[in-house]
């Protein structure tokens, strides 16, 4: 009776740090998502922010953006965001405004696979992207994404490397997985199991939960920069002025300190957190 106690009880706490990992795993997921929400919009104001200084003759050249030292990263992140699927409700998916899913989850949008490439600075095969468009998107992340904690054969919890996708090994953990490799080892080692994969997820979560809180900060430092700019760009605009001569010593100034702040913002838009510890 005792030792079929502590077996129950090893196997409940897996359980439980298992709901945990996975709850954690979507929320990281999530704040990706809303990161690239975020860089999407400033995007588009970048390129306001170009369509302006064109309308502006005998602009210094040191102004444009091309000129910009991240101007390649810049162009490869333009071409992954046609990929990106604009929201249907875009209030649901507002920072701070996505609906759950049930008690833990999390609900992701249609772009939770290129938010995760994105953030993370993965490179995906152009096949892995295109499965993920359509109707199925959110599905595919899911099954994709939430899990890739358990190794198959071995029953052993390893270090999952969010989205690693630009291998040739994909996800391929299911949520059973641990349980089913439970059933085939005997009842010493089904405890000793289920205690060493308890630890190994505990320490996971607390990885998770950096990764999100990078993500989120990486997010509120591209919406204030995002927001100066905005702020500049619509002062100048006020002046109505399309001759670089015509502008006074404060507005030249002001134009300066606009493009360097929207070169600033197009550095923070292809800025990657990475997944090692």
């Amino acid at each position: 009776m005792l030792f079929t106690n502590v077996k129950r009880k090893a196997e409940e706490g897996l359980s439980r740090e298992r709901i945990e990992y996975r709850e954690r795993y979507q929320e990281t997921l999530s704040s990706a998502e809303v990161l690239l929400d975020t860089r999407y919009e400033a995007v588009q104001l970048l390129h306001e922010c170009e369509e302006y200084l064109q309308m502006i003759s005998n602009h210094p050249y040191t102004y444009d953006l091309k000129r910009s030292k991240v101007y390649k990263e810049y162009q490869a992140f333009e071409k992954q965001l046609k990929k990106y699927k604009p929201h249907k409700n875009k209030a649901e998916f507002l920072l701070g405004g996505r609906k759950a899913l049930g008690a833990g989850s999390v609900l992701l949008g249609p772009n939770a696979m290129l938010a995760a490439v994105t953030t993370f600075g993965l490179t995906p095969t152009s096949a892995v992207l295109g499965l993920l468009d359509g109707t199925a998107t959110v599905n595919a992340a899911l099954t994709w994404l939430c899990g890739g904690a358990f190794a198959l054969g071995g029953g052993i919890m390893v270090a999952p490397v969010l989205f690693a996708l630009a291998g040739p090994v994909g996800m391929a953990v299911g949520a059973g997985c641990s349980a089913a490799n439970l059933l085939t080892a005997d009842n010493k080692k089904k405890i000793q199991q289920a205690e060493v994969n308890t630890a190994a997820l505990k320490s996971e979560i607390v990885w998770l939960r950096s990764v999100k809180k990078r993500t989120e900060t990486l997010q509120a430092e591209t919406v204030s920069l995002s927001r100066l700019v905005k702020k500049e760009l619509e002062e100048l605009k006020t002046l109505k002025k399309q001759e670089y001569s015509s502008f006074s010593g404060g507005e030249a100034r002001k134009l300066g300190t606009m493009m360097n702040n929207a070169q600033s913002l197009r550095e923070k838009v292809v800025e990657t957190i990475p997944l090692s510890r």
